[in-house]
């Protein structure tokens, strides 16, 4: 679509993880179909590096490099989200100032909070405003925080784009919402063309069956939990092998994670090989791919890249992954977030140890008809255009 342009609204040091993939899956597909892509972000940051390095227009508002941290202080305090959205407002002038410059069609948002700072701006301004929700709205009593949103998006004519069924249900009847998958790149994932880290480099056998985790290294990914699983089964599966691929691996937490493997004495079973920029060649050394939050996650990137892989997926039967992965047929649900339900759902897929190789290839195959760029990225820009078509813009 020649002549559109989009920006996105970002913190600008949001780290490696799905929500950056996802956003640079986003700019590559739209510009590939045309459109100028701006990033608006509100400082520098790794996120910002990055994707100017990779030749995109990035607007960066301030050079301090720690309001996204100083921030998340704040809200965390006792009344802190309302001081938080305070100080947000401090930023709408320089917004507004990097707006009136860029003039885009459409500003999308990921972030809740953004809503307050960008709307008045993007009102004054005739800018289309979208706000794709890479989270699911907690529910408050009353369905309070459903009720503020769908003010604020009637208030500034904000199309709402879920990223999963459940993300949508969940911000409840609001006009205007659409669910639209993150998009992954099949191409980048496609078993037949990655190129698998060498397990002997990891110090791994090369007969080992490798359960895996690709994520940060936080409490919100449930790590304690699918240790003490992993470790449940261990004596019944000599072979299997538990690998964390994430970081940071110096934080408190990541500590936390190592002692509790040398108190159960797997430190030859359980491995820490750190933060990766590519994911394709750890998904493509695993053998089955893990992901059990202990919270409803919208979507989950990483599980859709495991499948495309070709890798069957244990996923926590909630959320935006009860949705990707068909219980049986591409993988299994775990029921929680618990020890005790990770290790029974390890025992369901090492019984079917002689299924995975076809799993995987269905988990491929559902990965393409859904979750790819060639899907998600036409329902994108149709929605962006029914919302310009909407404003009285040119369709």
């Amino acid at each position: 679509m020649k002549g559109r342009h989009l920006a996105w609204l970002m913190w600008g040091d949001e780290p490696l993880g799905g929500v950056r993939r996802a956003l640079g899956n986003f700019a590559a597909g739209m510009a590939a179909r045309g459109w100028r892509i701006s990033i608006v972000c509100l400082d520098q940051g790794e996120l910002a590096q990055a994707l100017r390095s990779e030749g995109y227009e990035v607007i960066c508002l301030h050079a301090q490099g720690d309001l996204h941290r100083r921030y998340g202080e704040l809200v965390g305090r006792r009344y802190g989200r309302l001081r938080g959205l305070l100080r947000l407002q401090g930023y709408r002038r320089a917004l507004r100032t990097a707006l009136a410059q860029l003039r885009p069609d459409a500003l999308s948002l990921y972030w809740p909070d953004f809503l307050f700072l960008a709307g008045p701006c993007a009102k004054t301004l005739g800018i289309a405003l979208v706000w794709e929700l890479p989270e699911v709205p907690s529910l408050q009593r009353f369905r309070l925080n459903q009720r503020i949103y769908g003010a604020l998006l009637r208030l500034w004519r904000v199309r709402p784009i879920a990223n999963s069924q459940f993300t949508a249900a969940r911000l409840g009847p609001v006009p205007g919402l659409s669910v639209v998958y993150p998009p992954s790149d099949a191409a980048r994932f496609d078993p037949a063309r990655v190129q698998a880290w060498r397990r002997a480099d990891h110090g791994l056998p090369a007969d080992s069956l490798l359960l895996g985790s690709i994520a940060r290294l936080s409490p919100q990914k449930c790590g304690e939990a699918l240790i003490a699983g992993f470790a449940a089964v261990a004596a019944e599966a000599p072979q299997l092998h538990l690998l964390f691929v994430g970081g940071p691996l110096d934080s408190p937490y990541a500590e936390t994670l190592r002692t509790q493997v040398r108190q159960l004495g797997l430190e030859a079973r359980v491995h820490f090989l750190g933060e990766v920029a590519d994911p394709a060649p750890a998904h493509a050394l695993l053998d089955l791919f893990i992901s059990c939050r202990p919270d409803p996650e919208g979507f989950g990137l990483s599980i859709v890249e495991a499948m495309l892989s070709g890798k069957p997926v244990l996923a926590r039967a909630l959320g935006g992954p009860a949705e990707t992965v068909v219980d049986g047929e591409t993988g299994w649900h775990v029921e929680d977030a618990s020890a005790g339900a990770i290790a029974t759902a390890l025992r369901r897929a090492l019984a079917a140890r002689a299924d995975w190789p076809r799993l995987g290839a269905q988990g491929r195959a559902r990965a393409l008809d859904h979750y790819c760029l060639e899907q998600s990225i036409p329902r994108y820009e149709r929605c962006l255009l029914e919302h310009l078509q909407a404003r009285g813009g040119r369709p």
